[in-house]
């Protein structure tokens, strides 16, 4: 175990996830249509590879902590029952994404925002998921066209086992048990314009 280092483009935000490691989490690159336009809507479409996906590491938020910027958090949605996408409201680094209550303990950690010196700390990707948005083929070892069943089970054990361990609301996005910033209902052509800024009509 080590510690996985995370800063947002400027550098007003920094953190970390203590004592974190491959057994944690799972590291994923995501494909899908919303995580291209989330980077693109942000202004960051460098955070994604080669073939339009972003390296996730899906884990629990309760090792995760904020040494400064903490007051410089936003997060939006493309849908009403949507994933919140949190960024820094400094440079529109996109930080992850929660469950819409954000007190589920739950995060997929954009792992661009982690330094490169440490991200290995979570593994090497070799999973990709929703590779029929995919801009190119990835070459990876294992490559879901949809969602992995075996990813979606580790999930839902890993945030149940938090759960049951009192952990729902140990994040640095939540206080006082709200999230700490509303997230903003983007419109139906702000998101078409964030999708045709990734290259779907």
């Amino acid at each position: 175990m080590a510690d996985l280092e995370i800063a947002c483009v400027c550098g007003q935000v920094k953190g970390m996830f203590r004592n974190t490691g491959p057994g944690y989490g799972s590291r994923v690159i995501c494909y899908c249509r919303d995580c291209q336009a989330a980077a693109h809507h942000l202004g960051h479409p460098e955070a994604l590879d080669e073939c339009g996906g972003t390296d996730l590491f899906i884990t629990t938020p309760e090792r995760m902590e904020l040494q400064s910027g903490a007051d410089k958090l936003g997060c939006f949605r493309f849908s009403p029952n949507g994933p919140r996408r949190w960024y820094t409201t400094c440079c529109n680094t996109h930080l992850g994404n929660t469950t819409h209550d954000a007190a589920t303990p739950f995060i997929s950690l954009n792992l661009a925002c982690a330094t490169p010196a440490t991200r290995p700390v979570v593994g090497q990707s070799t999973r990709g998921m929703m590779v029929r948005d995919a801009r190119n083929e990835p070459n990876l070892p294992r490559k879901i066209a949809g969602m992995s069943r075996k990813l979606l089970f580790e999930v839902v054990l890993r945030t149940l086992f938090a759960t049951l361990r009192g952990k729902r609301g140990t994040t640095p996005f939540v206080r006082d048990g709200k999230p700490v910033a509303e997230a903003v209902m983007l419109s139906r052509e702000v998101r078409a314009e964030a999708l045709a800024s990734a290259g779907f009509k």
